[in-house]
Order: C-alpha cells, then structure tokens, then sequence
C-alpha cells in the first residue's frame, strides 16, 4: 500500500540512499526528503536547467543529469561538490546516469547503455565509455528531452531493463512505392528518419535522423551511402535543397535561438547562420521550401510557449538569402499556418491552415498573398507538395481512420491545378494508400517526397518486426553483470 512521505510535483527521477533518505529532482532544483516522511530539503536550488535523475556520490557530491530549460541543447551529464558549490559537466549528450561501487558511471545515449570509469573522489571519468547493453527504452515527451531510460543496478551486480521503443524514436524504414503500390526499398538501415527531401537532381536525399543527436543526414542513391550533414549539437531539423543542389538549408537552435542555417550538402566548409529570433520569442524557424530562382526561403515559425507543450500558433515567414535583407511575415494570423511550399514557376504558394477549425490546404498568389486564397482540399489536408512541373498538388488526406493508427491515417491525395486567373483545381482524389507513415501529432512536416517524374513517392515506414525492436514485452535481468562490466571497461 503506497503511503505518503511528503509533497511533492513533476518529479524527474529519485533515488534511495543508504542513509534512508529519498534524493530527487524538481523543478529547478534537487531535494531530499526522509524515507519516513517530512519535509524536502534542498540539496541544490536554482539549477539554470532541469535537473533529473539525481544521485549522491560517496564524499558529498551529487550526480544528475542537465537538461536546457529551452530544450535548445543536448543533455549534461554533470557533478555537483555539496561542500564547494562547484558543477562540472563530465558527459555531453548522455543522460541517466548511475554511479555503481565498482567505480564506473553506466549511463543512456541513443539507446545504448554506455560505460565508462570513473574516479568518485576526483569526480572525474577516466578513459573512454563502451557500449555494455543495446535497445534500452527510455521516455519520451513530445517535443522534450526526457532524461531517463527503463535501466537500474542492483548493489550486488545485477542488471535489469526494458528493451524495446516506449517513445517517439522509432526506427523507420525508406520505401519507394509507385502509383500501383508497388514498392521497392531503399536500402538505408532502419533510422528514426524524419522529413525525407530529394536533391533537385534525384541523386542524393536528405533527411533529419531525430536520435539524440538530431542531426541532417545525406543518402546517396548511387553508393547507398548515409553520411552525417550536420555535427553542432544543437537541435538540427528539417532540410530543403537550394535549386542548384549544391546546399541545404535548415532550422536549428544553435546558439539558443530559433534559427535558420546553411551549408554545402558535401559537407565542405562550414555552416553559415541566415536568420533568427532571440531566444524566447520563437520555439522554431523551419525552412519549407526555397523559390526556384533560388532567392528567397519560406519557412514556419512557431513562437514560444509556457510549459511544455508548444501550443504558440505558428505562421509562415519570408527569409532572403541574400544575406543583406531581414525576416517579414508572409501570413501572420491568430490561426495556425504552415509548411509553405512554393511552385515550380514561383508563382505560388500551397500550404496548410487550420483557420476553418482543422487544418485544409490553400494556394494563393505569390510572393504577394492579396491576389486571392483557393482551398484545394476539402476534407481535411496537410504538408502539400507540388509536382516537378506544377500541373499537380499533392497532399495528405488529414481524415483519421478507426483501423489505423493516427501516424497511419489518411494516405496521399492529389489534385489537378490549372494555373490561370483565377486558379483552378480537380477535386481530389486518392493517389497512394498503405502503411506508411504520413503524419505524426508532435512533428508537423511533411513526411514523404515526390520523384521528378511524378510517379514514385518516398515515403517512411515503420520498421518491420525483423528489423527493429518491438514493444517492450517484459523486465531483462542480467545476473553477476559487474564482473561483464570489470572486463569491458577495466577501472584500473
């Protein structure tokens, strides 16, 4: 029968210690409390992040791991001295660290447990970390670096987890698949991939891994080839090719804003920053679409919003690329707009607005928007995207299915534009059904891409049984693990 020892909100990890009391992480800080109950003490206060999963270490010293309060960083792993007040980060972007008496830290990245020695009287790692146990799941809040991963170290040496995907970082599989759904794989290993964009030319593909990193990767359709864009720890996501193909652009939090970057999609040189807002006022700046001559970006912004969840409503925003000019609105609104794509001849402009109560896809005249406003979908649409040649809009069919799942519902329609004075368009019809993942509730992109010719889509899917870890199914428990872990990280 579960009894109450004192108050206590948002709890972000806890542990029990040897002298019978209860150490544990929220808010901002890091508090006790006696196993029989009382009142919390603070051990640390005012922390500038939110601490989780707190641990006192022999000697007075408290090991926890660091999350930014903006989530525009990677994760700390990080000691505190009680008695000096000093804090030094020993391990960036690992999380969930436990210190075990046989004098190495154990903690979680990217689903693996990794391991290192560590020297508790100097508070220091020694060595470098090996990988001691594969597929641990961890948890997941939409939009949140969630520092804790279903692991725990008995006092004894025995090890137990839950194996498996509790989150949103599942792997995913990329499918060509036809107008007939037929499909042909890929080839690229199962990745959490998001937002695939295909290279002007077809050759290359890019895409955001969102795995602790959360990176920009490049697949090379000749070699089958995956190699890493981007290597800042910030946040890096979405990705839009330059019309010449030669650089991708794309958002991210470096430097703790809301910006938008670019560089060379070989790889070449370094990034270079085009816009951004100061951090606080916009939670994301994401590139959708560049106009064909190459000149201007429209991406989504969306502004900043208490707590977690990111309620702000996001509008769409014209960025030049001359590197002189400023940010300014395209279509600012109290409703929802996004993921603007421009058309082959830049003459206009698709997107997405929930301003009817659920988002539908409209066109209007672009780069000026007064001109006129045509709803394309009529049931529900989301991330349109046009054709090579523009006489087609494609979209997602926002309708949810009752024997679907809601990353699985709707499939991809598509209708005829005629591109006159004014604009015309097909009702729509559907092009594409199947298991494929074409929208996800905590990431709002576009999640497939259209060949040049027309007829074949790139689209995610789950990863099959085979090829990833399924559901957790039960408790691994490792018996005498220390002494595998002496053998795999020596301390001496």
């Amino acid at each position: 029968m579960p009894v109450a020892i004192g108050p206590a909100s948002g709890i972000f990890g806890a542990t029990w210690e040897d002298d019978g009391t209860i150490i544990y992480a929220e808010g901002n800080s890091i508090l006790r409390i006696p196993e029989a109950g009382g009142m919390p003490e603070v051990v640390v206060g005012d922390l500038k992040g939110i601490p989780q999963t707190p641990q006192m270490l022999p000697g007075g010293a408290v090991l926890f791991t660091l999350v930014p309060q903006d989530n525009s960083d990677e994760p700390e792993i990080v000691v505190r001295s009680l008695a000096s007040g000093e804090q030094k980060a020993l391990i960036r972007g690992g999380m969930d660290a436990r210190y075990l008496r046989s004098g190495h830290l154990v903690y979680f990245a990217a689903g693996t447990l990794l391991a290192v020695p560590f020297d508790a009287g100097e508070l220091t790692v020694r060595g470098a970390p090996v990988a001691a146990a594969d597929n641990i799941a961890t948890g997941s809040v939409p939009g949140r670096v969630v520092g804790v991963a279903h692991f725990d170290v008995s006092r004894s040496g025995t090890l137990a987890y839950i194996a498996g995907s509790l989150g949103e970082i599942t792997p995913r599989t990329i499918t060509w698949v036809d107008r007939r759904g037929r499909e042909e794989p890929l080839g690229a290993p199962p990745r959490p991939y998001l937002y695939p964009r295909l290279s002007p030319d077809g050759t290359r593909l890019a895409l955001t891994i969102r795995d602790l990193e959360q990176d920009i990767w490049i697949w090379d359709m000749g070699r089958k080839t995956l190699s890493r864009a981007t290597f800042d720890p910030a946040d890096d996501r979405y990705s839009t090719w330059t019309p010449d193909g030669r650089r991708i652009a794309f958002g991210s939090s470096r430097g703790g804003e809301a910006g938008l970057w670019w560089q060379a999609a070989d790889g070449t040189g370094t990034a270079e920053r085009l816009a951004g807002f100061p951090a606080g006022r916009y939670t994301y700046l994401l590139p959708t679409s560049i106009s064909p001559g190459g000149s201007l970006i429209v991406a989504t912004a969306t502004p900043s919003a208490p707590g977690i969840a990111l309620s702000g409503s996001p509008d769409l925003w014209l960025i030049p690329l001359d590197g002189h000019g400023q940010p300014a609105p395209l279509l600012q609104t109290s409703f929802s707009e996004r993921n603007a794509e421009i058309s082959p001849d830049g003459r206009w402009v698709a997107y997405e607005s929930a301003e009817s109560g659920r988002f539908e896809v409209y066109v209007r005249p672009f780069p000026d928007l007064s001109g006129g406003k045509w709803q394309v979908s009529t049931d529900g649409g989301l991330h349109p995207h046009w054709s090579h040649n523009g006489d087609e809009l494609f979209f997602v069919d926002a309708r949810a299915s009752a024997s679907r799942s809601p990353a699985l519902s709707g499939g991809l329609m598509s209708v005829r534009v005629e591109r006159g004075a004014p604009l015309t368009a097909s009702s729509p019809t559907k092009v594409l059904d199947g298991p494929y993942v074409w929208t996800l509730p905590a990431f709002g992109g576009r999640l497939y891409d259209v060949s040049p010719d027309g007829d074949r889509f790139l689209v995610l899917k789950d990863a099959a049984s085979g090829d990833r870890p399924t559901g957790p199914t039960g408790v691994t428990v490792v018996q005498n693990w220390l002494e595998e872990l002496k053998r795999l990280a020596p301390t001496n």
